[in-house]
């Protein structure tokens, strides 16, 4: 199943000047609540505020580690990251200096290169990218406290009323409730 970027995304590799949207990259495992991380104490990103996220605002989200959760909230991930840098590089994938399945790091920063004129570069991974220069990381269990002070950006989280108009169909896969 091919995900494309969100229409609202799509002309945003190369925003204008005015482009004040964030970037997200997330990844599942120990991150998201589909899986969450195994420490009790420790708060998972609900699934609902990624899909809301990718299909209810004007900010770019990518999953970027797991890809079930591509499916999962319905967002693009590592495949598309590496066809649209190649396209947006202009190389092919034989000379492009990343290869078909980059590190997550590798991942991350080619995302930053795909979307430059971004305000802000979030990634939200239980691995510490806090190194990566200009994007900020958070773990779960800091991103949801930040984004519930509002920290983060404003239309997150997510009210209760916007959470009841985004349709959710039921997975047949085996994975969680798929985004539509």
């Amino acid at each position: 199943m091919r995900i494309e970027t969100p229409e609202r995304g799509q002309d945003l590799h190369h925003p204008s000047e005015g482009f004040e949207n964030t970037v997200f990259a997330f990844d599942r495992d120990y991150t998201v609540d589909v899986n969450p991380p195994r420490e009790p104490d420790r708060e998972a990103v609900p699934l609902e505020w990624v899909g809301y996220l990718a299909h209810h605002t004007n900010h770019i989200v990518y999953a970027i580690g797991n890809q079930l959760l591509k499916r999962e909230a319905g967002i693009p991930g590592i495949a598309e990251i590496v066809e649209s840098y190649s396209e947006v590089e202009g190389a092919d994938s034989e000379s492009d200096k990343f290869s078909a399945r980059p590190s997550r790091r590798e991942r991350v920063r080619m995302l930053a290169d795909l979307y430059p004129a971004a305000n802000e570069y979030i990634v939200v991974d239980d691995v510490d990218l806090s190194a990566l220069p200009g994007w900020t990381h958070y773990p779960s269990w800091e991103f949801v406290p930040a984004a519930q002070e509002k920290t983060i950006v404003d239309d997150l989280p997510p009210t209760q009323d916007a959470l009841e108009n985004v349709e959710v169909e039921p997975a047949t896969d085996g994975t969680a409730s798929h985004f539509s």
